[in-house]
């Protein structure tokens, strides 16, 4: 019941600006649904800002600015440069929180509200409606207490009003979330081909789709050629330009979820 009252909340004061009551951060240590630990004011103090997206696994609304987050994500530098971009959940478990990230594309590093004790965060923070999005300033300060994303350029605004810039992610090709995946993905951005080399030779694919920028599955590619068991080649004839993700799904290592640009030249 609380779940649905935060999202009734939400859609009533979508026109306040101010999601949280705090102006100043309250730090907090917290593993992410990888394993790895993160402090925010070890961030703050190295001259980073941080974004952080408070959502729940069941949110309508959390799903949907989802994948627009995770284009500001690549946009900033995927965490390498000005800006870390973290996701905090209320209530779920690491295992639900996996399932939300392969589904619509988040990559960069979430909290889990079970495990990873992001609802405690989140009653730390008294964030009272979902989804809610923040920025912390290096100096403590909450300086974008929620911002109203309705578009990847809401948010990619936003900060480059703080002098926040464009960078390019460091990570190289493969996923940029977790090298677990054991995939490479190329060329990004695909024409009419997208090459998929599995890094582990002891699973394969039952299905692949192509899911919108929404995180709705539009197609199911079942025009797909495998080589020695570790080369899949993908035919993307017949899809429009534009943002989408890829999803592979695998007998061993579950969902995983790329995003990709198409250009058909």
């Amino acid at each position: 019941m609380k779940k649905i009252i935060l999202i009734t909340m939400m859609f009533a004061f979508t026109t306040i600006s101010a999601q949280i009551p705090l102006t100043t951060a309250v730090d907090f240590t917290a593993t992410d649904v990888e394993g790895h630990e993160h402090n925010l004011f070890q961030v703050l103090d190295g001259g980073q800002y941080v974004l952080i997206d408070f959502f729940f696994t069941t949110c309508g609304p959390c799903q949907t600015i989802a994948p627009m987050v995770n284009e500001a994500y690549h946009y900033f530098g995927c965490n390498s440069a000005d800006v870390v971009f973290w996701s905090v959940d209320y209530g779920d478990t690491d295992a639900e929180c996996i399932v939300f990230d392969q589904t619509y594309g988040v990559e960069y590093p979430t909290i889990s509200g079970v495990e990873g004790g992001g609802t405690a965060i989140c009653n730390t923070y008294q964030v009272s409606w979902f989804p809610c999005v923040i920025l912390i300033a290096p100096d403590h300060n909450i300086v974008e207490q929620g911002i109203f994303v309705n578009s990847t350029q809401d948010i990619i605004d936003v900060l480059e009003s703080y002098g926040i810039s464009q960078n390019s992610c460091s990570v190289g090709i493969k996923d940029i979330r977790s090298v677990n995946y054991n995939i490479n993905i190329y060329p990004n951005p695909a024409n009419s081909i997208l090459n998929v080399e599995l890094l582990k030779t002891d699973d394969r694919i039952t299905k692949i789709e192509i899911l919108n920028i929404m995180g709705k599955a539009i197609e199911t590619i079942d025009n797909y050629r495998v080589i020695n068991n570790k080369h899949i080649v993908i035919d993307l004839a017949g899809i429009p330009e534009g943002m989408y993700f890829v999803r592979l799904n695998f007998i061993k290592n579950g969902v995983i979820t790329r995003k990709i640009n198409i250009l058909n030249k």
